[in-house]
């Protein structure tokens, strides 16, 4: 890790964070692509009756 440490440039001694950003990014936009499908396919009982205790 030293060479990436000592570098001149701060992208090349950031690049581990940028991948890491890169790859939560792409799994949070994954996340809400899969809950907006679920969402709109309907399986879901939004209705107030769907608990006792409401």
């Amino acid at each position: 890790m030293d060479p990436f440490r000592f570098a001149e440039s701060w992208a090349i001694s950031n690049i581990l964070n940028w991948i890491f950003m890169l790859i939560g990014s792409a799994a949070f936009i994954y996340w809400m692509l899969q809950l907006k499908k679920y969402n709109d396919s309907g399986e879901e009982d939004t209705s107030s009756t769907s608990h006792s205790y409401l």
